[in-house]
């Protein structure tokens, strides 16, 4: 039935998935990427990419599955699970340049903008990098270690007064 409806993107689908179901993978993934060629920005859990996806993970093809998560980020921008999953597989394969790791977390940033360890890591690539704007920091000048600190002074800074001959102000 599948041969007869090649450009049918539903058929193509079901193909892939009863293929899956009977772990001949290779044919699924042919299913899974002739629907996808069918419907480019088919998204959710049943979408190609997402079965596909399923499969790299199954298989622990970990290139593949990171390959699956940028396909899906790219027609499914808002998707924070596939974020989520795509810098921990990153994480996972030793991902170090930051052309493969800054979209990665420049995404995550953009989705939840709470998440500390996602702004941290793109911080730090922004300051590996040299970019201190981008990293949020901003050297502060050097404030002398020496300076002189009169009784007004400590008045303001010490709540106890000012100073005693024998009390340093902290």
């Amino acid at each position: 039935y599948a041969a007869q409806h090649p450009e049918s993107y539903p058929v193509q689908l079901y193909l892939g998935t009863m293929l899956r179901k009977e772990k001949k993978y290779d044919e699924a993934l042919t299913a899974f990427e002739h629907a996808s060629a069918l419907v480019p920005k088919a998204v959710g859990q049943d979408s190609p990419h997402q079965q596909m996806l399923a499969i790299a993970l199954e298989r622990k093809d970990r290139s593949r599955a990171i390959r699956e998560l940028q396909a899906i980020l790219t027609i499914d921008f808002d998707n924070i699970a596939a974020a989520r999953q795509l810098v921990s597989l990153l994480k996972e394969d030793g991902a170090t340049e930051p052309t493969r790791l800054q979209p990665a977390f420049e995404r995550l940033v953009a989705l939840d903008p709470f998440d500390g360890a996602a702004q941290g890591s793109l911080g730090r690539l922004a300051m590996d990098a040299g970019d201190t704007e981008a990293a949020g920091w901003e050297p502060l000048p050097l404030v002398a270690a020496a300076f002189t600190v009169t009784d007004d002074d400590a008045l303001i800074a010490c709540p106890a007064g000012p100073r005693m001959p024998g009390r340093e102000v902290v």
